[in-house]
């Protein structure tokens, strides 16, 4: 009987349930025949039952589950031999089961496979020895993996394996896989006689050559046999085995253009049938009366075919039923053509030949043959031909099913797999091998431990899943802790076919791309039939490998040490590709405040009626989160794939400027611009027409930020409560033009990295000095005055350098003041210097100008901030429309929730939840997670 299972924790009806199917027919592949004996109260409770299985990680392959208990044997129920109650079952491969009923009623399958061993021992307890057995079990995998023999070739196992597709019963079969030490071909079915190699004779010399294995190019069959220069291969057939007047001969074959090939079917009647192959591709079917008449029928259809030296399936079907015989050839499945007529002799098979065309002391031009076999039921002619290009682009689920069941192995599918990219060759290959290469090409993961035999999960069921186990960090106990380290680290892979064609890809610029880390490189097997989708592998098998963050390698659960009734249905859902997520980690010195969203990659339980410890083997869950399409209207979800910019980052606003002010050698008091805010930096640009004499004086409260002479640039960072300053000048003259205007700036600070300023000469324009010293985040101005008025000013680098203001005054003798500044332009922000420029005037007279530039430090964003503006330095802008959001983004490596976002032009706001931490001018502003499209 199953026993209690932590009662204190999960209540009077948890059951724990250990079983085994003694005397279990393991041909019954599902195993619903079974007769389980519960053993549970022989289960030592030190150590207890221990399982695992899956993956240890994601780069590696399931490996075969694993079961181990030790059992109490007083009464011998568990020993090898006549005493055993169990007699003679206690033995390999007996099914064993662990299951378990948190509370609910409903019991899970933490367990099943096949026992290795019942291993006898003897334990020491107060009551003196006691014997006992180690039961140790496995999954049907380390069964299958032991067999390291390849199943036969895909021809071959068509003619000899029965499955749900084909019920193909060969009443004569050669396989004519020998090696290149035969001296005839073998027959696979019970009785059949060999074939053998015959030779022409001509002039008293014998033509004709026989190669053994000497073909090996057809991935269908493991070897084939060559016949050249006018040899024979001949195949006896017994007429007797053909008890119906319906017969169809199905072979494999290619030839040379150099000579072409015969094939004649002698029968017990008074003729024989030889289909010619002729050098042009062309095909001719010959019928040959014993008196020496001969008829001919053309059946080819679109005649002549294409020579192209490949290998073809032929399929030649006679069917005596009725009055008039009929005769059908077909090539690759497709029907060729055929006749129909009374005339036609009537026989039954009795030898098959193979001819390489004579020509006696002429070319060797071989004819390669390969699998004949003779049926006397209807013709399977596609399933045929299929089987000739080993199943060439068959769905991987139709590929999984066929190979379990011809083998015998219970396959459970979860999940649809791709239909997408069909599957390569089936080559002659062991049958594990095989089946991985489904998981290859549908991305799944197969594994055993569940059930009689495999499961497998199919990617779709791994992408986007919704989450099986959520769990705080609290709940975990040791070893949950991060690994960062190179182990999966994958930035360059090159993905082979079956056929030997190779596509690479490389991340180069990604953040663990080869520029960033170096070269990370490795190589992926895809057996795809399209050669093209290669590069798709390669690229999804990069994605896998450039995981940001941290690696969670395990999460372990003790059970009776958190509220295990909650979470014991959860847990025990848990397999392989379920979906875990850990919240509240930055409860745990030095880890990042985020929920871990992990992949679960392998699964182990130790169990006893006292104890029980999960244990997950866990791999990222990020990448297999795909981007999806929105809905025109009110989606949010968090899978959408969302528009990325290309380079933005943190970056200061301009808010806007002031109504200009203007005086006749007079003080004068520009506007404060609108919209401005605390902390935002106010810069005054004031001047006065007399160079040499006139300057302007620093007005209250602000700082000298640039120009030593008539023009001066003055800054201050705003407070909660702002009046227009006064701007004194000194030095002035009569008819002394005065000017000042203010702009303002959010996100800019009061710290100068350099500045420079010229006199320039008279002249139209005004020329700017070059700056060095730029730092990799600034505010770059260029400040402009002129002696003189004008009619516009052009910007100095129109699409990069925008004009901020322009102000042009007739009032006392004429003069003028511009500002342009950067709003975006990567090759500043990339540091360094900004080189000599010019502002463009029209209108007015060549006059003396001074030119400033000045380049300020971005301000830091606090923590706590609602705000931040972010510049797009070109392609798209991020978007504005409300049901956008929220989006998670990622402003200089940490995460940050954007709940909306204004602006038509660079740079843009985004109103966010409170930061977490300080953000930086030149922060990088991308989309936390960006969705992968998908394999």
């Amino acid at each position: 009987m199953a026993v209690a299972f932590l009662p204190a924790e999960l209540g009077a009806s948890a059951r724990l349930a250990v079983e085994i199917a003694f005397g279990a027919d393991l041909t019954d592949v599902d195993g619903s025949g079974w007769s389980w004996t519960d053993v549970t109260a022989d289960v030592r409770q030190d150590p207890g039952i221990t399982t695992s299985g899956g993956r240890s990680d994601e780069a590696s392959t399931s490996q075969p589950a694993n079961c181990s208990m030790v059992l109490d044997n007083a009464t011998g129920a568990y020993s090898i031999g006549g005493g055993s109650a169990h007699y003679p079952y206690v033995r390999r491969n007996v099914p064993v089961r662990v299951r378990v009923n948190p509370g609910d009623g409903v019991y899970r399958v933490v367990f099943q496979g096949y026992a290795n061993g019942f291993t006898p021992g003897w334990t020491d307890t107060d009551h003196g020895r006691i014997p006992v057995v180690t039961l140790s079990a496995s999954g049907v995998l380390r069964r299958l993996i032991q067999g390291k023999d390849p199943l036969r070739s895909a021809l071959y196992r068509y003619f000899t394996i029965t499955n749900s597709d084909h019920l193909v019963t060969p009443v004569e079969y050669w396989p004519l896989e020998e090696d290149k030490a035969a001296t005839e071909a073998a027959s696979a079915v019970d009785g059949g006689a060999p074939g053998q190699f015959a030779v022409i004779t001509s002039g008293g010399k014998d033509y004709g050559k026989a190669a053994w294995g000497g073909d090996t190019d057809n991935v269908a069959t493991a070897r084939a046999v060559k016949v050249s220069a006018g040899g024979s291969l001949r195949l006896p057939c017994r007429p007797s085995l053909v008890t119906a007047d319906y017969w169809v001969v199905q072979w494999s074959q290619r030839y040379t253009s150099g000579s072409g090939a015969w094939v004649d079917f002698y029968t017990n009647g008074p003729h024989k049938i030889r289909i010619t192959f002729w050098t042009d591709g062309s095909i001719d079917v010959i019928e040959s009366q014993s008196a020496g008449d001969t008829t001919r029928f053309s059946v080819a259809a679109a005649q002549p075919y294409t020579y192209d030296d490949v290998w073809r399936t032929y399929t030649f079907v006679v069917d005596q039923t009725t009055a008039n015989t009929s005769w059908t050839l077909y090539r690759d499945g497709s029907y060729a053509n055929g006749v129909t007529s009374a005339l036609l002799a009537r026989g039954l098979p009795t030898r098959l030949d193979f001819i390489s065309v004579p020509s006696p002391g002429g070319t060797e031009d071989p004819v390669s043959v390969a699998h004949v076999g003779l049926i006397e039921s209807i013709a399977y002619v596609t399933e045929h031909a299929w089987a000739g290009t080993g199943y060439l682009d068959e769905f991987p689920e139709h590929r999984a099913t066929r190979l379990c069941e011809e083998e015998g192995v219970d396959l459970d599918l979860v999940g649809a797999l791709t239909t997408d990219v069909g599957m390569g060759p089936q080559r002659p290959l062991p049958f594990v091998t095989l089946v991985r290469e489904v998981e290859a090409v549908d991305q799944g993961v197969l594994y055993d431990g569940v059930g009689p035999g495999l499961r497998y999960v199919a990617r779709d069921q791994r992408e986007n899943a919704t989450t099986d186990l959520a769990v705080s960090a609290a709940d975990l106990v040791a070893p949950f802790e991060p690994t960062d380290d190179d182990q999966r680290d994958r930035n360059r892979v090159v993905a082979t076919s079956a056929t030997g064609a190779k596509a690479s890809y490389e991340d180069t610029d990604g953040p663990r791309g080869t520029t960033a880390i170096g070269v990370y490189d490795s190589s992926v097997d895809p057996n795809v039939a399209d050669t093209s989708f290669l590069l798709d592998y390669a690229s999804w098998a990069v994605h896998l490998g450039t995981v940001e963050g941290y690696r969670y390698p395990a999460v372990t659960m003790n059970m009776r040490a958190i509220a295990a009734a909650a979470l014991a249905a959860d847990v025990l859902a848990v397999t392989p590709s379920s979906r875990i997520t850990v919240s509240d980690v930055d409860t745990l010195a030095g880890l990042p405040d985020e929920t871990v969203d992990l992949l679960a990659e392998g699964v182990s339980h130790k169990l006893s009626t006292r104890e029980w410890l999960f244990t997950a083997k866990c791999s990222p869950y990020d990448p297999w989160i795909i981007g999806t399409v929105a809905s025109e209207t009110g989606d949010t979800d968090d899978d959408l794939l969302r528009l990325d910019t290309d380079g933005a980052f943190v970056t200061h606003k301009f808010v806007g400027t002031g109504a200009a002010a203007v005086g006749n050698n007079a003080s004068v008091a520009p506007a404060l611009p609108a919209g401005i805010a605390a902390g935002d930096l106010l810069l005054v640009f004031a001047a006065i027409r007399n160079s040499g004499a006139g300057v302007p004086s620093t007005p209250t409260g602000y700082t000298l930020l640039a120009g030593s002479a008539n023009a001066r640039v003055f800054g201050k960072i705003a407070t909660g409560s702002e009046s227009a300053p006064t701007v004194a000048f000194t030095g002035g003259v009569a008819n002394a033009t005065t000017l000042a205007t203010m702009v303002a700036y959010r996100g800019a600070a009061l710290t100068v990295q350099n500045s420079a300023e010229q006199l320039n000469a008279s002249a139209q324009n005004i020329a700017t000095p070059a700056l060095s010293g730029v730092g990799t985040a600034a505010l770059v101005m260029w400040f402009g005055w002129k002696q003189d008025d004008w009619t516009s000013v052009d910007p100095l680098l129109a699409g990069s350098i925008d004009e901020v203001f322009e102000n042009s005054s007739t009032t006392g003798d004429d003069a003028g003041i511009v500002v342009d500044h950067l709003v975006v332009s990567s090759s500043v922000l990339g540091g360094g210097a900004v080189g000599t420029g010019a502002f463009t005037v029209t209108g007015g007279a060549s006059a003396i100008s001074r030119g400033i530039v000045l380049a300020l430090d971005l301000a830091t964003i606090p923590a706590g901030s609602t705000s931040l503006v972010v510049a797009t330095p070109s392609g798209p802008l991020w978007t504005t429309t409300a049901d956008d959001y929220p989006l998670e983004l990622k402003v200089g490596g940490l995460p940050v929730t954007a709940t909306a976002c204004s602006g038509s032009s660079s740079p843009q706001t985004f109103t966010v939840q409170p930061t977490s931490s300080p953000r930086h001018a030149g922060d990088a502003v991308e989309v936390l997670h960006p969705r992968a499209l998908g394999l």
